[in-house]
């Protein structure tokens, strides 16, 4: 499993005794700095998919589905007689 994080994060990561932990128990837990992360986001990696934690894609999705709520009210209400 890969976890890329900020290089802002990186170091402080390195001796996360959760990350620690998980490495001891599932193996291999590799931190990588990536600079396509910002500050408290992070992407994981692994041989069943990719999971990306990034605050601006959490956003992003946050936005998409708002949108399609208010979309949907609008429709619904378009329809009542």
């Amino acid at each position: 499993m890969v976890v890329r994080v900020s290089p802002d994060d990186y170091e402080a990561l390195l001796v996360e005794p959760v990350l620690i932990e998980l490495e001891d128990q599932r193996g291999a837990i590799r931190l990588v700095e990536d600079p396509r992360v910002m500050l408290g986001g992070c992407i994981v990696e692994s041989s069943r998919g990719t999971l990306d934690a990034r605050l601006e894609t959490q956003i992003e999705r946050l936005k998409s589905v708002l949108l399609d709520v208010q979309k949907a009210d609008v429709d619904s209400s378009d329809r009542q007689p």
